[in-house]
């Protein structure tokens, strides 16, 4: 609840929205930070990005992408 009735996150005018994939999935979460920034430069928002996960979320960037022997927070 806004008490002082200012935009947040979730709340502000024009904010840009994605869909998440099955962050189950190796690769997804690096895939669904592409499109992210991909969205926001298309909308005439460009880098410095910054990502806001929860702990449990963000430890799914701790997995390594197929055979590469990356993790996808090091792609990220």
């Amino acid at each position: 609840n806004d008490t002082h009735h200012h935009p947040g996150l979730l709340t502000v005018p024009g904010r840009q929205r994605l869909n998440q994939s099955n962050w189950e999935e190796a690769g997804s979460v690096f895939s669904d930070v592409i499109k992210a920034t991909e969205k926001l430069a298309s909308e005439g928002f460009y880098a410095p990005y910054a990502m806001v996960a929860s702990p449990a979320l963000y430890s799914k960037t701790h997995r390594y992408i197929n055979t590469s022997g990356t993790m996808e927070i090091d792609y990220i």
